[in-house]
């Protein structure tokens, strides 16, 4: 089988750029993915091309096709463009099956899913108060629950070096802003990405506790020598019933595997660009069930990864609430037809065909990257 495949860049802000895939057969029906990397725009784009010809080139299925261009393209690159094409290859299938995604991922447990939202990247005014009235807009919008990254510039070199103490007053000053203006009614959830040490720990729990932060994701870095220590601050935040997350940044199964086995997570976050597609996301997850782990897809990107979350949340076992980009710009309204909604801070499913999400591929913000051949 041949298949017409079509690259695309959405230039969004000076933090953000979208990438999506289209995938038309000889019927016309057509499929869509998203390859959205943040830091690895510039390479998926001058990749593409090398990887579906290596895809092409591989005589059998889907799986292997996929593994092709994983092979060329080690980690996270190749991982985001088998992950965009196996995104659309299957909301194309499914169109033809008429079944949702979530019906060929296996069936669903649910299809109204819990939804936070993620405030940072659209919240340009980083005082105290840009954060609170942030906050306080989209909570008016439904949402229950909401999540930013408030220690802008704090290194993970100590809470004693250079001017991170500092740094770290200025971030508590945020959060403390959030939860005076919110005054209970959404769960605070802090971003920390790895910018604190092990030695930081207890002071950044204890102070996470007096603000009533109520899920904190991944404080300190990730390494093997750490599961030890992030497996106890688990305990340890957990005993007032707050949630900790993390292993966004894992591309396998294998690699959420040690995450996992260390029960180091109430909430792991795979992504579904970054890990590879929707196939070893379900892994993921069903092996997370197993285990009584929950599972958040992480989801800082556009509109099409937005629905490919709710899918597969839909489809595994265990969850936690889904994770959504809000407000960051009013081109995602604009770029996208779908019959899926939020509101009260649940995102609907509809019963739809495929992903039920289409691109105005016709919108001036679509910059087609390139066409190509995909022998499928």
């Amino acid at each position: 089988m041949s298949l017409s495949v079509h690259l695309w860049r959405v230039e969004i802000s000076e933090k953000t750029t979208w990438l999506f895939v289209s995938v038309t057969d000889k019927t016309g029906i057509t499929g869509f993915g998203e390859a959205t990397a943040n830091h690895h725009i510039a390479e998926i784009i001058r990749s593409f091309p090398k990887a579906i010809e290596a895809a092409s080139n591989c005589p059998l299925g889907l799986g292997a096709k996929l593994g092709a261009i994983t092979d060329k393209y080690a980690g996270k690159v190749g991982n985001a463009i088998a992950s965009a094409i196996e995104q659309a290859v299957l909301d194309m299938h499914a169109q033809h099956q008429k079944i949702p995604l979530f019906a060929a991922l296996g069936g669903h447990y649910r299809t109204k899913i819990p939804a936070y939202a993620n405030i940072n990247r659209g919240t340009l005014d980083r005082t105290p108060d840009g954060f609170a009235a942030r906050a306080k807009s989209v909570v008016a919008t439904g949402y229950k629950a909401i999540k930013f990254a408030p220690f802008d510039g704090v290194a993970p070199t100590g809470l004693d070096s250079g001017d991170n103490r500092q740094l770290f007053k200025e971030g508590v000053a945020r959060i403390a802003a959030v939860a005076e203006i919110l005054k209970g009614s959404a769960r605070i959830q802090i971003d920390c990405h790895a910018r604190f040490t092990p030695a930081d720990a207890a002071e950044l729990m204890e102070k996470m506790g007096e603000l009533d932060v109520g899920w904190l994701e991944e404080p300190i870095a990730e390494t093997d020598e750490n599961l030890a220590q992030i497996a106890d601050m688990r305990k340890q935040f957990a005993k007032s019933g707050r949630r900790f997350a993390g292993a966004e940044q894992s591309e396998s199964l294998a690699q959420f595997s040690h995450f996992l086995n260390h029960d180091c997570y109430d909430v792991v976050m795979p992504d579904i660009i970054l890990a590879g597609g929707l196939s070893e996301v379900m892994a993921v997850g069903r092996y997370a069930s197993q285990r009584h782990i929950a599972v958040s897809p992480h989801n800082p990107c556009g509109p099409i990864m937005d629905v490919m979350s709710a899918h597969v949340a839909a489809a595994l076992p265990l969850i936690e609430a889904m994770e959504r980009q809000v407000a960051e710009s009013p081109i995602y309204d604009e770029i996208i037809t779908t019959n899926h909604y939020f509101k009260d801070g649940v995102f609907s499913l509809s019963n739809c065909e495929g992903s039920g999400v289409k691109l105005n591929l016709e919108h001036p913000a679509m910059e087609k990257m390139g066409e190509f051949t995909l022998q499928l």
